[in-house]
């Protein structure tokens, strides 16, 4: 599996592009139900954790990453956009 949180987050970017009522948005952005369990050798982690862990080395929210994106042209341009904006270079 591919973990470089630029990667992912890039991924997420395009996804959170899509219309809302597509299925991959759909299944990218949506927490499992609370009783949920993954089957027995499966990883803990889910997408929308991962996604959360590397918004949070970017002290970015979730639903602001989604804004950011949803208003970019470029998937990967809005990760670059809200580091120079958090880190006060832009």
């Amino acid at each position: 599996m591919i973990s470089s949180p630029k990667f992912v987050l890039s991924v997420f970017g395009h996804t959170a592009q899509l219309d809302d009522n597509a299925d991959a948005k759909k299944i990218l952005t949506t927490f499992p139900p609370e009783d949920w369990k993954r089957p027995p050798g499966r990883p803990r982690i889910t997408w929308i954790k991962t996604i959360l862990n590397d918004l949070e080395s970017y002290n970015l929210k979730l639903t602001e990453a989604v804004s950011m994106a949803q208003n970019r042209p470029s998937g990967g341009y809005w990760l670059r956009v809200a580091v120079r904006t958090r880190s006060g270079a832009g």
